[in-house]
């Protein structure tokens, strides 16, 4: 009789089953089960277990310890398996026993070395596509990097793929730390989130680390706690001059600061182009302006605060900044930012100025400056008067490009029309887009004349409550005449009368456009140099609107936006009819809308079915208004949102 082990694993789990050889041929049924073999079953950890006591028990035995580190190889873990192998080495001293564990050792280190590694086995082309699927702002490129020292070494010598470095939410980790000093010179652009916990570290890791190619630090957050944004400004001031080589572009949100130097970061980093600050206020506030460099490579000006910042500082910043392209402001200024500016900062294309008192991110805040060229966008808030640019509208009027002002709304009731005739003086030929909100009489009473000086506009609004019929009749004969006008926005406007009505009559008879097709939702439609013709129209909250302007509208076949939204009050109300013909004549007349918007009007079931009557491969989105009335006789939202869905496949109806 022989008798062994047979070892079987299975996961987690070791078995060791005792087996006896016997002659089962004469046995009989209960001689066999008296001599079924018994089984136990153990774990890997209680065999571990096992083995070590007897290893700790005997440890001059060299199969001990062969035998404990096959158990941690079966299990995976090689690592444990070494380290009892050396164990052993150190333990005995006789030469063919230590010539027994050394080979096993050796097979052990051999199998970990040569793990399988998927990026030495695929083609160059796959590994070439695995790599560019690593994102430096997601944690996925810093856990490749610790797959294997391969891997590792790959990563590393694509440095495209840490020019751009994120540190934000979990990724502050222990991986970020142990990668940091590997990828630190290669980083060219840094983000950096505000964290209540670990922005100090954060930061200070521009001063522990080589960062030699730095050109661009952005730090945002939500995290407005006072004292860890000064915590913060406190690291910043001591890791400027770490980066202060390369870096050419901040964007700091410190939105709770009061003590971060504009003139500090500009004599520290001279080579800085672009500037984008938040804070609560700057502290600099010297009678004699900030001590800079003679000049600036500024290309780029953006700041905000939520108090003053003064002529003094702002005098400074422009005299020092002849290069600037860019200039946005939202602050409380006393003085006219247009009177500091004066003739300083030749080179400017855009100026954006506010006066909000809230700091908040606009459109505006991935902008880059245009390289060459003049004034291009001026974007103005609370704008008192126009003389202080008129050296820069005759320096520039052949390149700008986009007007916006909102006038200021106490001091613009006390300016005049010679106030505003700078923008008269100069024929705008590339102006394509203005806007007037909350304009004031003299400047209204002057609009006739800036819109003669620009025959390409192809974009206009006007918000303008408080003018005279006659003014309002020379603004409408001033637009007839605006033959490449494409988009046309009123609001408060009172629109009776034979001279509103004869602007719409002439922009019905402009059909000389290329026919076009949409084919969907994305479709491409023909652009402002393919046809002539108004697209876009929208009358908001005006007064006079009746069956006739609406006829007069819907005779327009180029449109293809379309809101009209009524003035509030009894004498403005459309009737069920009026509405219901004017959803005959969208019908009948303009076949390219696509969008629609109604406020303030009646709606029934029966306009609902009306409009089922459209095409619905033109028709887009229709959205009725917050005004609109349902009478009791009629249906409810919900019957007319659903007569509307079941027509328009693609429809998107919104009804607020």
């Amino acid at each position: 009789m022989h008798s062994d082990f047979i070892i079987s694993t299975s996961l987690n789990e070791f078995t060791i089953t005792k087996n006896t050889n016997v002659d089962w041929t004469a046995a009989t049924n209960t001689e066999k089960e008296q001599h079924t073999p018994s089984t136990t079953y153990k774990t890997f950890a209680q065999e571990i277990d096992e083995i070590l006591r007897v290893k700790k028990d005997n440890p001059l035995d060299h199969k001990n310890y062969i035998h404990a580190a096959k158990l941690y190889s079966c299990q995976g873990n090689q690592q444990e398996a070494i380290v009892v192998l050396q164990e052993g080495l150190r333990a005995i001293s006789d030469t063919q026993q230590h010539h027994i564990i050394q080979q096993h050792l050796d097979i052990i280190t051999e199998r970990l070395e040569r793990k399988i590694d998927f990026l030495t086995q695929c083609p160059y082309e796959i590994v070439q596509n695995i790599l560019n699927q690593c994102d430096p702002q997601q944690v996925t490129a810093v856990t490749c990097l610790n797959v294997s020292r391969l891997w590792h070494q790959k990563l590393l010598d694509h440095t495209y793929l840490w020019r751009r470095f994120h540190i934000e939410g979990s990724m502050w980790d222990y991986e970020t730390h142990q990668v940091l000093p590997d990828i630190s010179k290669f980083v060219e652009h840094l983000y950096i989130e505000r964290t209540w916990a670990t922005t100090h570290s954060r930061i200070m890791s521009l001063k522990t680390h080589s960062f030699d190619n730095l050109k661009s630090l952005k730090i945002w957050g939500f995290d407005n706690k006072s004292k860890n944004i000064q915590e913060a400004c406190k690291c910043l001031r001591m890791v400027l001059p770490c980066i202060s080589n390369t870096l050419e572009e901040v964007d700091l949100n410190l939105d709770s600061s009061t003590d971060f130097s504009l003139e500090y970061l500009l004599s520290t980093c001279p080579k800085l182009r672009s500037i984008r600050l938040a804070v609560y206020s700057f502290p600099d506030n010297d009678p004699g302006g900030m001590k800079l460099p003679d000049i600036l490579s500024l290309v780029i000006i953006d700041l905000s605060t939520k108090e003053m910042i003064s002529t003094p500082t702002l005098t400074s910043l422009f005299h020092h900044s002849p290069q600037l392209r860019y200039l946005g402001l939202r602050a409380f200024i006393k003085q006219s930012v247009l009177s500091i500016l004066g003739d300083m900062c030749p080179e400017l294309a855009e100026i954006r100025l506010s006066q909000l008192c809230g700091i908040k991110q606009t459109e505006t805040a991935t902008m880059t400056a245009q390289p060459k060229g003049g004034l291009r966008y001026l974007n103005i808030e609370h704008i008192r008067s126009a003389i202080p640019l008129t050296s820069r509208l005759a320096n520039n009027c052949d390149t700008l490009q986009e007007i916006s002002l909102i006038t200021h709304p106490y001091y613009g009731r006390m300016t005049t029309i010679q106030d505003w005739q700078p923008f008269s003086s100069f024929p705008l030929n590339k102006l394509t887009r203005l806007q007037i909100r909350n304009g004031c009489v003299s400047l209204c009473e002057n609009l006739p004349a800036i819109l003669s000086c620009t025959p390409a506009l192809q974009e206009l609004h006007i918000n303008a409550p408080l003018i005279t019929d006659t003014v309002r009749e020379n603004i409408f004969v001033s637009i007839e005449r605006l033959t490449k006008l494409t988009s046309l926005e009123l609001v408060n406007f009172n629109i009776s009368g034979d001279v509103f009505e004869r602007m719409l009559e002439r922009m019905g008879q402009r059909e000389n456009f290329t026919t076009f097709t949409a084919t969907g939702p994305s479709s491409t439609i023909c652009g402002h140099d393919n046809y002539n013709g108004l697209r876009r129209l929208r009358i908001d909250h005006c007064r006079g609107i009746g069956i006739t302007i609406l006829r007069h509208i819907s005779k327009i076949k180029t449109l293809q936006e379309l809101s009209i939204n009524p003035a509030k009050g009894r004498l403005q109300q459309l009737s069920e009819n009026d509405v219901t013909d004017f959803i005959n004549l969208i019908l009948k007349n303009l076949p390219h809308l696509r969008d629609l918007h109604l406020d303030n009007m009646i709606f029934t079931t029966e306009i609902a079915q009306v409009m089922t009557e459209w095409n619905k491969e033109n028709i887009l989105i229709v959205t009725l208004g917050l005004g609109m009335r349902y009478p009791k006789k009629g249906a409810k939202k919900g019957s007319v949102k659903r007569i509307m869905n079941q027509h328009f496949d693609r429809l998107r109806v919104i009804m607020y």
